[in-house]
């Protein structure tokens, strides 16, 4: 098995971690919308606005964390020179790395 090679597979690997990661979180959101839309719905006071802000923070924080592993996979899928890199770095030991750092 190649560096590329290695390197895709680990991508790939990653890439399918962070989908069902993403998935999972898309289950949360069914649950979210319902109670920021109940305690939407309440006659004002204290506790419902605590809800309805805690509701209202949690399903942005979900948003924002599956719009980030959806970035991430889509990264991960692409395995260009910054995944490689990241994944199995090169070193100076390395032919390859020896033949970079002469160039």
């Amino acid at each position: 098995m190649t560096r590329q090679d290695g390197v895709l597979l680990l991508s790939r690997t990653l890439t399918v971690y962070l989908i069902l990661w993403v998935l999972t979180d898309l289950t949360y959101l069914p649950q979210l919308v319902f109670s920021l839309v109940r305690y939407s719905q309440l006659a004002t006071g204290a506790a419902a606005a605590y809800h309805r802000e805690f509701d209202l923070i949690s399903l942005g924080f979900h948003l924002t964390k599956i719009l980030g592993l959806s970035i991430a996979a889509v990264w991960f899928y692409n395995c260009g020179p910054g995944v490689s890199e990241l994944l199995l770095p090169t070193t100076a030991d390395s032919p390859q790395g020896a033949a970079e750092s002469q160039s």
